[in-house]
């Protein structure tokens, strides 16, 4: 008894070791292609958000030269820099006192 008892432990064993590792297996792979699809998901929102953002920048760009244009067909200039702005109040000062 006590060898077929031992022959029948092997055999379980025998048997069950293959299953569990194509279990552990299976398991590995469910878990992988799980990854995958949330990776693929994020991928997609990201591009989304960045094809969104390249479209507002677009427009953004169209609208400064739309402006631009504008305000160079309506005879205005570029607003002076501050060392014009310097120039011309040291310039207006300079006259008051020869008034």
């Amino acid at each position: 008894l006590r060898r077929d008892s031992g022959q029948f432990r092997d055999i379980f064993w025998g048997s069950l070791t293959p299953f569990l590792f194509l279990l552990s297996l299976l398991r590995r792979l469910v878990t992988l292609i799980s990854a995958q699809a949330a990776l693929g998901a994020s991928s997609q929102a990201f591009r989304k958000q960045a094809e969104g953002a390249s479209q507002a920048a677009r427009q953004y760009l169209e609208d400064n030269d739309a402006l631009r244009k504008q305000l160079q067909e309506s005879g205005g200039g570029p607003s002076p820099t501050r060392d014009e702005n310097e120039t011309l109040k040291a310039k207006v000062e300079a006259l008051k006192e020869e008034l």
